[in-house]
Parts: C-alpha cells; sequence; structure tokens
C-alpha cells in the first residue's frame, strides 16, 4: 500500500474512532493538532512529489482552478482581518490550521494523491461505514449506558459526549441517507437498502437532534429530485414507482418524528414538537439559554463585539475562537460558548466577507458534480456524486447549526469530493491523454 494512501487511512480512523477510544478505552488524548498536523504534512509531501517528478497537478485544470482562487482569498480576508485586529501571527496560524483551514488542505491533497480506481472505492466504502457505525454504537449507548443527557448518545465522535456530538453524528446521517436513497435509485431497490436508509433515524432520536430529525425527509426530498435533474430523464412509471417508494420512506420519518422521538426517554426535552413547529418556541429556546443558545451567540456577536461596519465586514480575527496568552493584553478576548460554533466563529473571525466566501467555496460542488455525472461511467460513483448534490447543500445549512466545518463532516465531504473531483478532471481530458497509470478511471467497477 502506498505509504500516504496508508497515512489518509489512519487520519480516518482517528478522526472517528479515536474519540471512542478515550472515552470507553482509557486512551490518553493525542496531542493538539494531531490530524491537523498531519493533513498539512500529507499536503506538502504530496505536492512536494508532484514538484520533484515533474508531473501536471490535477488541480491546475480550469474547472477546479476556482476553488484554489477562492482558497487563497480567504486565506487573504483571514490575514487581513488579523491585522485590522493585531493578532499575533503565532496564533492566526494555529487557530486557521485548527479551524479553518485544514480540510480545503485536505481537498486539495486528495486531488494530487495517485489513486487508481480500486482505491478510491475502498476509501469511499471506509467512510460510509464509519458513517453507519454511529448507529448501532449510538443505540447502544442509549439503550445500556442510561445517560442522563441525550447528548451522551453521540456514538463514536465524542471525548466526553456531553453536549458534544449528537448533532455531528446527526449530519452524518444525512449524508448516509442521501448515499442509500441514491443507491436504491440507481442500483435498484433491496429491502438491505431500505433497512439501512430507515436506521439513518436512529441516531438524531436517540441523541436529541432536533435538526437531524427534521433535515433526514429534507435529504429525501433533495435526494429525488437530485437524481430526476441530474442522473435520469424523467419517466413517468419509474416517477411513479420512485414516489410510492418516497412515500414509504417519508411516512416513516413523520411516524418517527410524531410517534416515536417523543416518546423516548429525552423526548419531551429534545425532542418535543412544539420547538420543531413553532418559530416563536424555537427563538425562545435558542435565546434561553445565554450560554448556549444559538440565538444568543448571534446577538452577543452583534451586540456586544461588532461595533462598526469594519469589524462585521472583516471580523475581530483570530481573538474570537481562541484566548491566547500571545493577545495583547489591552484587547478584551472572547470566547464564544455558544453550540452554533462554525458560523458563530467564522463570522466572529472574518466577518461576513469570510463566512460568505466558505458557504461558496462549498457550493461550488454543486455545478461540477452535475458536469462529472454527465461523463462518468461507474454506477457506484454516479450514485455517490448524486448524493453529494443534496449533501452540499445539507452541508451549507449545517454550518449555521453545528459545527460541521471541522469537524468529520466536513473531514468525509472534502475527501470523497476530492476523489470525485480528481475522477472529473482525468476523465474529462478524454482517452488520448490520460496517462497509463490513470487509464483505470475510465473502466467500470
Amino acid at each position: 500500500m502506498n505509504y500516504l494512501l496508508f497515512v489518509i487511512y489512519v487520519l480516518i480512523g482517528i478522526d472517528y474512532l479515536y474519540p471512542f477510544g478515550f472515552r470507553y478505552l482509557g486512551l490518553s488524548r493525542l496531542p493538539p493538532s494531531t490530524i491537523e498536523l498531519g493533513i498539512f504534512g500529507l499536503f506538502l509531501i504530496t505536492y512536494f512529489k508532484k514538484l520533484i517528478h515533474n508531473k501536471e497537478f490535477i488541480n491546475s485544470d480550469v474547472k477546479l482552478r476556482l476553488y484554489k482562487y477562492c482558497i487563497l482569498l480567504f486565506l487573504i480576508t483571514a490575514l487581513i482581518s488579523s491585522v485590522l485586529n493585531y493578532n499575533n501571527m503565532f496564533l492566526v496560524a494555529k487557530v486557521f490550521l485548527n479551524y479553518s483551514l485544514v480540510n480545503l488542505i485536505l481537498f486539495l491533497a486528495i486531488l494530487e494523491f495517485d489513486l487508481n480506481e480500486k482505491n478510491q472505492y475502498k476509501i469511499i466504502r471506509f467512510i460510509y461505514l464509519l458513517i453507519f457505525i454511529q448507529i448501532p454504537v449510538s443505540l447502544y449507548q442509549y439503550m445500556f449506558l442510561h445517560y442522563p443527557s441525550a447528548d451522551y448518545n453521540s456514538g463514536t465522535i465524542s471525548f466526553v459526549g456531553k453536549n458534544d456530538g449528537t448533532g455531528i453524528v446527526a449530519i452524518l446521517m444525512t449524508f448516509l441517507l442521501s448515499f442509500m436513497i441514491s443507491k436504491i435509485l440507481i442500483q435498484g431497490f433491496t429491502l438491505k437498502r431500505l433497512l439501512i436508509t430507515l436506521l439513518t433515524f436512529i441516531p438524531p432520536i436517540v441523541g436529541g437532534s432536533r435538526l437531524g430529525i427534521v433535515l433526514l425527509p429534507v435529504t429525501v426530498l433533495l435526494t429525488v429530485v437530485s437524481y430526476f435533474v441530474y442522473y435520469s430523464r424523467f419517466d413517468i412509471v419509474r416517477f411513479v414507482k420512485i414516489l410510492l417508494l418516497g412515500g414509504i420512506i417519508i411516512s416513516s420519518s413523520l411516524i418517527a418524528i410524531i410517534i416515536i422521538a417523543p416518546q423516548t426517554r429525552f423526548g419531551k426535552t429534545y425532542l418535543n414538537l412544539d420547538v420543531i413547529s413553532s418559530p416563536d418556541k424555537i427563538e425562545q429556546y435558542e435565546n434561553g439559554d445565554p450560554k448556549f443558545g444559538r440565538v444568543a451567540g448571534y446577538n452577543k456577536l452583534f451586540l456586544n463585539i461588532f461595533n462598526n461596519n469594519t469589524s462585521i465586514i472583516w471580523g475581530v480575527g483570530s481573538d474570537a475562537i481562541a484566548e491566547s496568552q500571545f493577545a495583547d493584553v489591552n484587547r478584551p478576548k472572547f470566547i464564544f460558548l455558544s453550540r452554533l460554533e462554525d458560523s458563530v466563529k467564522l463570522l466572529g473571525t472574518t466577518g461576513l466577507l469570510g463566512l460568505l466566501i466558505v458557504i461558496f467555496i462549498i457550493f461550488l460542488g454543486i455545478p461540477t458534480l452535475k458536469n462529472y455525472i454527465k461523463i462518468e461511467n461507474s454506477e457506484y460513483m454516479n450514485v455517490v456524486a448524486c448524493s453529494f448534490i443534496p449533501s452540499t447543500l445539507i452541508f451549507i445549512g449545517s454550518i449555521f447549526y453545528t459545527s460541521a466545518w471541522a469537524t468529520q463532516v466536513g473531514f468525509s465531504y472534502w475527501v470523497i469530493l476530492g476523489i470525485l473531483y480528481q475522477r472529473y478532471s482525468v476523465l474529462n481530458k478524454g482517452y488520448e491523454k490520460l496517462s497509463t497509470y490513470y487509464f483505470s478511471f475510465m473502466q467500470s467497477s
């Protein structure tokens, strides 16, 4: 096995499974930024190898170049923000490696990996397997460990469980759900696929994730729409069959939301339908906790920290998400305790400009995936690509709710998208321009 390929497997495994080992098996905590530094090293080695061997860079393709421009623009925005706010550059580098930049670096590294088709399949299947594992683990935590709060039922990805991880697991379930729906639509219906589809509702229910429960039926609809718009021509007979299947899954969703979820141990606290269905009660709930309420996080940001148009546009720099002895002692240090980590922290750090760039970077996946589906001849990769269009929209929405950007959600998204983009860039060049190494991309599995 290629040593870089081995490293990426190790990093994925650590990201998903090491928190479980720390929480239940007594493993010691890894040194700070272990995964981030591993990804950064992976990126440097990959690019140095390309330069040394004088190989063409895949992401130099004109269709992928916009990513590099946007990432550069984001870094410039972050740098300007930090200079305007007198941040220490050591702190700036640490914050943006740990939080904002690491998964984009991973995406660029994956694009340049020497991966044959077999290894591409294996990496993607490994990620979906790790996502699936969250189902039995979270169910076991709920049924047998009897935690005092639903937030402890967070699968394998939480170091402590409390107020940590259930929202991430719920978003990962939407990725798996979209993948399974696409698999049914493209490769055909089986009871096994339907069962796995329905099992994706378990972690959001036992973990008390309101957003996850609401997003699951939305994911079904987005995936079906994506299939007809980007993959298959409209056919009335097929549409009726899909409508029936979608009706079964969405009916099951409603049963889970209306009947099953409120009857769980934490239903009245976490999953009551009043909170889900009433805008007034949602606002009251999110504002009610001054420490953790999501709306309270925005209020604190705009009412207490942003004091002029410049800070709203550019943010207040790295102090928004990290307290450090390197910061100017005469300047206040801001620690956001809101659960709404991604959007509040991005807004606080780089302002509206930085947040909009991040949203645009994620959205860039949709038009390229649309074109990629047209030329991909692997049925399995088409399943992945079709599922990733709705997953991209879910990913964008989720950064306004939980820590999606710099967690397993972002990690998984950018690894798989990097593989799809690599395939697209190579396939788009045509047979006559392909190297011998990349010829395997053109073969169906």
